[in-house]
């Protein structure tokens, strides 16, 4: 049992051992009461009071960006991998207008084609039918899966008008575009129907599955367009 050190005498504390002392002291401190509870709390002013609110404010929406970033992100790899394995479709992008687009657009279609799988193959005796956005041409409203779709890769962020349309006429290429206003209807956006090259592989892989350009049209053209399938249509 260790020595109490409030009733040890300067001699007993000279000749109690190192362990004893500690435990005593450690007892000690122990036993003492605790004060903290007798503490009046600190009162916050308002302006304290303000920053701590804002605050967590900030910290739970903090949090809930990040959940909604994995999640988007979560979504975006599944979506991908579950359109663009897709063999019933074969396509090429025209690279020739890389001389066209300013650093940033070519950083933005490096991007879009790292997103696109299965692009180096060699394609003789198909038809091949280039895609533009082009409003005055003929609408794609089916193919076969022996026909090779060309996309421009092009990232025209200025409207430099229709070059893959002219294009295809030099080449003497078919010339379609997507369906989307035979498919869809107009909400309120921009209407602008410029797709990335990911969102047209996406939206033919889809249609060469299910054979439905609503679905495969609404699930891929964003929002801010404009266009949407109605819900009855779906």
């Amino acid at each position: 049992m260790g020595l109490g050190i409030a009733d040890c005498s300067e001699d007993e504390l000279k000749s109690c051992s190192y362990s004893e002392f500690m435990d005593s002291f450690t007892d000690l401190h122990l036993n003492e009461p605790d004060c903290s509870k007798n503490r009046p709390e600190k009162v916050q002013s308002k302006s304290e009071k303000k920053l701590a609110r804002y605050t967590r404010i900030v910290e739970r929406r903090k949090e809930k960006r990040r959940k909604e970033h994995k999640t988007r992100k979560i979504n975006l790899k599944t979506k991908n991998k579950a359109a663009l394995v897709c063999d019933e479709v074969q396509i090429a992008i025209d690279l020739s207008y890389c001389y066209l687009m300013s650093p940033k657009e070519l950083a933005k279609l490096a991007r879009q084609m790292g997103r696109v799988w299965g692009l180096q193959k060699l394609y003789e005796g198909r038809r091949f039918v280039y895609l533009s956005p082009d409003s005055e041409l003929e609408p794609l409203l089916n193919f076969e899966t022996s026909d090779v779709f060309i996309i421009g890769g092009l990232v025209d962020e200025t409207g430099k008008g229709s070059l893959s349309r002219e294009k295809a006429a030099s080449c003497n290429y078919l010339c379609r575009r997507l369906p989307i206003s035979e498919f869809m209807v107009k909400e309120s956006g921009t209407f602008n129907v410029m797709l990335t090259i990911n969102q047209v592989v996406e939206i033919l892989c889809r249609y060469a599955r299910s054979k439905d350009w609503k679905e495969s049209l609404g699930s891929v053209v964003p929002k801010r367009t404009g266009y949407v399938v109605t819900v009855d249509d779906k």
